[in-house]
């Protein structure tokens, strides 16, 4: 039976999609022992606290001023719960094991690019979910997610 979401538990999908991504990145940072990839991952996990951030107070300004779904809504629904049901948007305590699991800075940034590739294709959905108006916010954020995959693979090159 499929799962309907609204568009405030979407935009909480993305709040938690963040929050995940801002644990693993500070459990990489507190157990690697390479001062490159401490800043990296600090760096990152910051980034995500940043886009956490901004995704909720797009949440305050939705249910302050609620938007009318689009038409396509019964279309995109199947393909967020495909994404959300992915390994990479599972929960903290799956991304730990996850971190505990990549043991080599290799598998580490590796892991990282396809989270950071997940989440961009959730957020192009949300893009096509919000007004226009608010649309710079999510488009914003895509662009730190790509230049977070661009960081990442400038790294994993050197591994």
């Amino acid at each position: 039976m499929p799962t309907f979401f609204s568009l405030i538990e979407v935009i909480e999908m993305a709040i938690a999609v963040e929050k995940a991504g801002r644990v693993y990145y500070e459990e990489v940072a507190k157990r690697t022992k390479d001062p490159e990839m401490k800043d990296l991952f600090s760096f990152l996990a910051n980034e995500e606290l940043k886009h956490e951030r901004r995704f909720r107070e797009l949440g305050e300004k939705i249910k302050a001023s609620p938007y009318s779904l689009p038409g396509k809504w019964e279309e995109i629904q199947p393909y967020l719960q495909v994404i959300t049901d992915s390994h990479f948007f599972t929960g903290s305590e799956k991304v730990i094991k996850q971190t505990e699991k990549a043991k080599e800075p290799k598998e580490i940034l590796e892991y990282a690019i396809r989270f950071e590739k997940e989440t961009i294709l959730f957020y192009y959905e949300i893009l096509g979910l919000v007004k226009e108006e608010d649309q710079k916010i999510v488009q914003e954020i895509i662009a730190e997610e790509r230049s977070h995959i661009k960081k990442l693979g400038e790294i994993l090159v050197k591994y």
